[in-house]
């Protein structure tokens, strides 16, 4: 997601307090991978970042992948594709 869809589509403060939760998602995921959800694809999981918003990410050997942010109202069999 680019970072214009926000301000483009939110309010200003609404951005930003997305733009901390994010923040503070990936310091979590920085020290503790393993702390969010599993999904059903491989070393995939998922971290809600706001209640219609999620991070997916994949655990490596020795590294961390943030895949994309996903719209939870999306067509879920969708997310498959994009990972």
């Amino acid at each position: 997601m680019k970072t214009s869809f926000f301000f483009e589509n939110w309010t200003e403060r609404e951005a930003r307090k997305f733009t901390k939760k994010a923040m503070s998602a990936i310091r979590i995921i920085e020290n503790n991978p393993y702390t969010f959800q599993e999904t059903d694809f491989k070393n995939v999981r998922k971290a809600m970042i706001v209640k219609p918003i999620s991070l997916y990410y994949r655990i490596n050997q020795n590294t961390i992948e943030l895949l994309r942010f996903w719209g939870n109202r999306m067509n879920p069999k969708e997310i498959e594709t994009s990972l």
